[in-house]
Formats: structure tokens, sequence, C-alpha cells
């Protein structure tokens, strides 16, 4: 709920903008207050100085009479007395600065403003929400975490690693120590990783790989949890060994991409040959073949659709024979959401494609289309309906 405090420091904000002088003993708790509540001073001076209240949404859709129903109603201690000698509530006033003031507590009382959260001027939404970008996190045994997110140019990082705004490149690295390092990947981003050995690792959202500096002379071996697509260098002495929920696949030189974010691990072999190993059982994989493992069955059978494999790696959301749960599953990684279902869903399945640099709220228009449902956007929510 919005506190009295917050309440009080818009009414007094919105007098000021109206031009009102405030007696000494408001001026004195206005004060108090853009102290009290720092993260909100500057967006305040700056409205009194301008005049003008801007933030990430359309204010014009928030009902704010209707917003300041539900607090009265849930806070009728409020409303039982009188604030004697301070101020009386301005809102029913009706002023415009008031309104956008209040409104701005109101969004603000939701936690912090996410930056990718912003203003549907297209689809009627009540907000929109961009796509994920690269980004990641470098975790060094022994030593602090390094964020790779939104670098300019080139970085040179600690013992000959070189980050960019979407590459991790193991080159020249220090031999003395080797420590094990972890790549994070949080919710809406992607990031790619050269590995010491020259290995190319597409990194998805919601994943994190785990592998020494340098690998040893013997084999070069990672953990992933997630998904990840290897393009994975020659090396016939050394072979390449990737663990995942149990099961790890084992390649000299080739292309494959690994899917382990849910109880079905799936592994696509774009080229070469990759040996998959698993409790119960091991099977070869030849260039166009998939294996998906479900408990303790091991399914092999060609891949039906190449563009589909790739199609994450390659900035699409790809659908060949999906249903809406697993669509809307990629679409909660990629643009960080929460996913709510006001109806019950069908298991139809259905086929098509959307790039990944387009924001939700056409995403959602696309979806509408294709399934008749209505997608709602509400902050970072998106409601089934």
């Amino acid at each position: 709920m919005i506190s009295e405090d917050k309440i009080l420091l818009a009414e007094l904000a919105a007098e000021i903008v109206k031009g009102n002088e405030l007696t000494a003993k408001q001026e004195l708790i206005f004060q108090e207050l853009l102290e009290k509540y720092p993260d909100s001073k500057a967006v305040i001076e700056k409205t009194i100085q301008d005049g003008i209240l801007e933030v990430p949404y359309a204010i014009g859709r928030i009902d704010v009479d209707q917003e300041l129903s539900k607090f009265q109603a849930n806070n009728p201690e409020l409303y039982s007395k009188k604030r004697s000698g301070i101020y009386k509530y301005s809102w029913w006033l009706g002023t415009a600065a008031a309104i956008l003031l209040i409104a701005f507590f109101i969004i603000r009382q939701q936690g912090p403003t996410k930056d990718y959260i912003v203003e549907d001027k297209v689809y009627g939404q009540k907000n929109d929400i961009l796509p994920g970008k690269s980004g990641a996190v470098l975790e060094i045994e022994g030593e602090e975490s390094v964020s790779l997110n939104d670098i300019k140019g080139s970085l040179m990082l600690k013992n000959g690693l070189i980050a960019s705004s979407n590459t991790l490149i193991y080159k020249n690295i220090n031999h003395t120590l080797n420590p094990f390092h972890t790549l994070r990947i949080p919710i809406r981003a992607t990031y790619e990783v050269i590995l010491s050995d020259g290995t190319k690792v597409w990194v998805n959202a919601e994943s994190k790989i785990k592998y020494l500096a340098n690998f040893s002379k013997d084999e070069r071996r990672v953990i992933l949890e997630g998904q990840a697509y290897f393009d994975v260098a020659k090396d016939k002495n050394r072979p390449f060994i990737v663990e995942s929920n149990g099961v790890s696949v084992q390649a000299v030189g080739t292309e494959f991409d690994v899917n382990s974010y849910s109880k079905d691990f799936n592994v696509k072999l774009i080229e070469g040959k990759v040996k998959v190993s698993a409790k119960d059982g091991e099977i070869d994989l030849n260039a166009g073949e998939e294996v998906e493992i479900t408990g303790q069955m091991m399914k092999v059978g060609p891949i039906l659709n190449m563009e589909e494999a790739l199609a994450w790696k390659n900035g699409y959301f790809y659908f060949d024979n999906k249903n809406l749960n697993q669509i809307l599953e990629e679409v909660k990684r990629w643009y960080g959401v929460n996913i709510n279902y006001n109806k019950k869903i069908n298991q139809t399945r259905y086929f098509g494609s959307i790039s990944k640099h387009t924001s939700l709220a056409e995403v959602c228009n696309v979806l509408k289309d294709l399934t008749n449902y209505n997608f709602r956007i509400e902050n970072d929510d998106l409601y089934i309906e």
C-alpha cells in the first residue's frame, strides 16, 4: 500500500506545481519527506521545475479514481480523522498535477521502475516491454563476480580475458592459475563465449555453464544448466564433454544444441558426431539427428526442422508443432514476464516464427491472431484471457 507520508508528499508537491505557497510548517514537512524518500526527490524536484511529470506508463490509461478508491477502502483509518495542522487530502480537487503525482506513487509502490518497461503507443496495452539483449555475469572461483552487461567496445579483464557487449573471449590465458569459471546468463539475455580451446558457445537466457579457464590435457569438460549451442573446435586428442542433468554429450569437433531446461532433455546434432550417455544407456548421434531423454527413455530421430533447431541462437522464436504453454515459456525467459492464465488453455499445436528483436506487445499481437486468445500486458505481468 502507499504510505500516508508518500500521499502527503505528493499533495504538497502538487500544491507547489499549482503555484500555491506552502505554510512554514508545510514547507518543513515537505523537506523532511524529500529527505526520507530520496528515490522520489529527483522526480519531484524536476516536476516542480518543469510542471510536467514523465513516467514510463500511459498515465491516461490509469484509472486514478479507481486506484484511490481501493486505497481508501484498504486504509479506512486515514479517513476516520482529520489531519489537523498539516493538510487535507487534495486529490478530490481533480487537479492534473495532483493526479499525475499520486498516479506516480501508485506506480512506485509496485517497486523500482524497470527500464525495459515502456509506454505502448501502438497496440493498446497498458505498457510494453522491450526485448532482451546480450548480458552475463562471470564468476571466477575465489574472486568477485564481473558484470558483462552494457559493455562499450572491448574490456580487458584479468588473466587474458577480453569482453565485449555480446562475447567473452579466452585469449592468452595465464596458465599459472586455473580456477573454475561460471558464466551465468540471466533472464532477458543471451551471451557468447569463446573458450580457451577456440570452442564457441552461445548460452541462452536463464542458463549457466561452468568450466576451467584452461582445459586439461586429457579432455575439455563443461557443466551446463539450461540451454546452449556448441561449435566445438577440433581436437582429436581431447574430447569435448558437456555434462547436464546427469547426461553427458561427448564430441571431438562438431556443432550441437543441448536443452536441459525441463525434465525432457534434448540434444540436436547439426554437424559431426556425438556420443550421448545417460544413466540407462548411451547412443551415437549422427549429423541431422536428435535425441530426447524422458526419465529412462531415450528416443532418437531425425531433426524435422533445422531452422527451429537454430532459431533461438539466430534471434527468432520458432515454433513447429508447439502448444501455447511451450511458446510462452520461451517468451517468459526472453521478456522477463510472469505468465498468468485467466482461462484454461487448450493443447492446440501452432506453427510460425517471430523475431526476438520485437517488443512484447508486437509478439502478443501476432500470438493473438494465431491463437485467438487475448494477451494483456500489465507492468511485467502477461495475462492470457
